[in-house]
């Protein structure tokens, strides 16, 4: 395609501009690179196109999300809200790539960007139906067009009201406009080749997007008038009933867009209300909307949000309830199609899950404070937690039981155990609050939970840090009602710890002690059941008072598979795993015994239960069980490779204490089975 140069940019910037002259700075350790994908990222900016990362393609041909069965490798976004979270604004973008340098880019398409783009895929017969629609109309016209990296086609065109994000409008050409996105050149396919675009029509060159021929627009189908009806009235017509809070947070969302503040929002709205909505919200809730709105940075502009009053927010989270549901977000499951699937995101993949709450629960002096600390450090400056990786970034962590010097003394412990400094935990936040009122929730007589001042302070806490966790240590200290109230309990939980999960994008660890009834019967649970079916994962930790050994246990989980266990043990302040020890050398030695004689019972059992054989403590004998051990070990998945001397030290111990004895008839063969129990296998 022969193609003129048009001076296009939505903003009526420049590069330049944007960027304020400085292409290298940065925050973060890893500038911008010319020619790198943020370098591009920076680039699409200042044409006005949002932009957000995604998981790029390794080079051994997986997804950089880590998951070996991803199914959409390459294509997912990084970020919580994929392009929901699109920028044009340089410091987040500088941010997103000094963090993530080889992420693919993503372009937001619809109004936010001007574009829209037919979308050609090779793999459903898209390019045969391209070449349908040029013999039958004619040439595209000459607009950007980019090759994609599965061999298909993006022609993009000049935003028009009314085109939304569809699949399959016709055989193998989708519609990325409203509500979608594209991802563009250099990011890297599954195929293994790039995203370019084609030469004379690169955008980055000055290729500016036009308005699509009608013979286009008319079968890929615009947004029908009675669709825009209902999203949103005519200009200057009334507002009914039922229709008032969308058509508000409308106009709010569209000068926030523009980087207007709350104050201005508010008036604008309070004016528009009293004008056209008929009848008239209460002002209060017009407020409210406008307080919801200002939260979020504007497309353009992510200064950092001001603090909020305690006062105006309690009022608006705990004043009298709304006149009605108007404003509920409906979705038209058809309008997915298309659509990426985001990605589920994990604080510890298959453990924590972000932007839910996740119940530790461990009885008093297990170490589940300790596992906390361990995690927050992992996640602040970078590492494994217990031989798991976890996501980097801010955390915060409310201590209700201990003091600053005790939190000290266990962090300074932690430090040395993973080889850190102070320095590298800029990013851990802890609040101490032993002895204070902790209570984030308390109850109404009628069992209504209302959020306290400190709740809001910890809002505020949050809002400044932006975590990607939360721990708060522990329910019995800031949970305020009865937990035999089952309402009051989830409540708690969705009101107060969800609500901040899902407003920062974070996981929320709440720490908690298990009853009576959960510690004898081993799974670890509250005193209600309504904690249980209130958090979306549940994690025990158990202690074995002979052999010391802790437990760690995936008891629940919505989103992974429950029974998963960590085997761990205290080390010189710090909780390590088995596994880690083992390969450092670094198992003590009584702690290396327990391990042996747990296996030795684990392979007796085995013997016993599946084989339906004896084995003996007689050297000489063909199951002398030393032997069949250090054999049978070998073969089990796990592997368990312990020498023979080994295995035999451990034998003599439990016979030794007596929780091993030699059973049976020494005519028929003897037998090594537990204390207590007697067999004749």
């Amino acid at each position: 395609m022969s193609m003129s140069r048009l001076p296009w940019n939505k903003n009526k910037g420049n590069l330049e501009a944007l960027l304020g002259g400085d292409f290298q700075a940065t925050v973060t350790d890893k500038p911008i690179q010319a020619g790198s994908a943020g370098d591009y990222a920076l680039r699409y900016a200042a044409l006005g196109w949002p932009v957000f990362p995604v998981y790029e393609m390794k080079e051994d041909g997986g997804c950089s999300c880590g998951k070996p069965d991803c199914s959409n490798p390459g294509k997912h976004p990084r970020t919580a809200k994929g392009f929901e979270n699109a920028t044009t604004d340089a410091e987040q973008i500088r941010k997103w790539w000094g963090a993530w340098p080889n992420a693919n880019i993503g372009v937001a398409t619809g109004e936010r960007s001007g574009i829209w783009v037919l979308d050609v895929d090779k793999k459903h017969g898209g390019l045969d139906t391209r070449d349908d629609l040029i013999a039958k109309h004619g040439q595209f016209p000459d607009t950007p067009m980019a090759f994609t990296g599965g061999g298909g086609e993006h022609y993009l065109f000049r935003y028009q009201a009314g085109i939304r994000n569809r699949a399959n409008v016709l055989p193998g050409i989708d519609v990325r406009g409203e509500g979608g996105y594209i991802i563009v050149e250099p990011s890297n396919h599954h195929a293994g080749t790039d995203y370019v675009w084609e030469a004379e029509g690169d955008p980055l060159e000055g290729v500016a997007p036009v308005d699509a021929p009608q013979w286009l627009i008319d079968l890929i189908g615009l947004e029908t008038e009675r669709e825009r009806s209902t999203s949103a009235p005519a200009a200057g017509a009334d507002i009914p009933e039922g229709g008032r809070n969308a058509a508000l947070a409308s106009l709010a969302g569209s000068m926030r867009r523009s980087g207007i503040g709350q104050e201005a929002i508010e008036a604008a709205l309070q004016a528009e209300n009293a004008k056209r909505c008929n009848p008239p919200l209460p002002a209060s809730e017009v407020s409210t909307i406008a307080w919801s709105v200002a939260r979020y940075a504007p497309a353009d502009d992510v200064a950092a949000l001001s603090r909020v009053d305690v006062s105006e927010l309690m009022a608006k989270i705990n004043g009298d309830a709304p006149e009605s549901v108007e404003g509920l977000e409906v979705i038209n499951a058809a309008e997915w199609a298309g659509q990426e699937i985001e990605e589920r995101q994990w604080l510890v993949d298959g453990w924590m899950p972000m932007r839910q709450t996740t119940a530790l629960y461990a009885r008093g002096g297990t170490g589940k404070t300790l596992a906390t600390q361990q995690l927050m450090t992992a996640v602040a400056a970078g590492g494994d937690w217990l031989g798991m990786p976890v996501r980097k970034g801010p955390c915060v962590g409310l201590y209700c039981e201990d003091d600053r010097n005790e939190l000290h003394r266990r962090q300074a412990d932690i430090n040395g155990a993973m080889g850190l400094g102070w320095d590298d935990l800029r990013d851990m936040h802890i609040i101490p609050r032993v002895g204070h009122d902790n209570l984030l929730m308390h109850f109404d007589s009628k069992g209504i939970g209302h959020l306290t001042p400190f709740w809001a302070e910890l809002f505020n806490v949050l809002e400044r840090v932006r975590p990607v966790l939360l721990v708060v240590d522990t329910a019995a200290d800031t949970f305020g009602g009865n937990e035999n109230i089952r309402p009051q309990v989830r409540q708690y939980v969705q009101q107060a710890l969800t609500r901040l999960a899902s407003a920062f994008d974070c996981a929320v660890i709440l720490c908690a002690h298990p009853s009576v009834a959960g510690i004898n019967s081993g799974e670890g649970t509250g005193g209600s059941t309504a904690w249980e079916n209130s958090v979306r994962s549940r994690l025990y930790m158990d202690k074995d008072e002979t052999t010391h050994r802790i437990t760690l246990t995936r008891k629940k989980s919505n989103y992974s598979a429950i029974g998963d266990a960590v085997d761990l043990f205290w080390h010189d302040g710090a909780l390590k795993t088995y596994a880690e020890a083992e390969a450092l050398g670094d198992l003590p030695e009584r702690i290396s015994e327990q391990k042996i004689e747990t296996d030795f019972f684990t392979l007796l059992d085995h013997v016993h239960d599946r084989q339906k054989q004896k084995v003996s403590n007689a050297p000489n004998g063909k199951n002398y069980a030393p032997r069949v051990f250090t054999r049978l070990g070998a073969r089990m998945k796990p592997a368990i490779t312990w020498s023979m001397e080994q295995w035999e030290a451990a034998m003599d111990r439990l016979l030794a204490d007596g929780r091993l004895i030699v059973s049976g008839d020494p005519k028929r063969g003897l037998n090594l089975v537990r204390k207590g129990e007697q067999s004749d296998a």
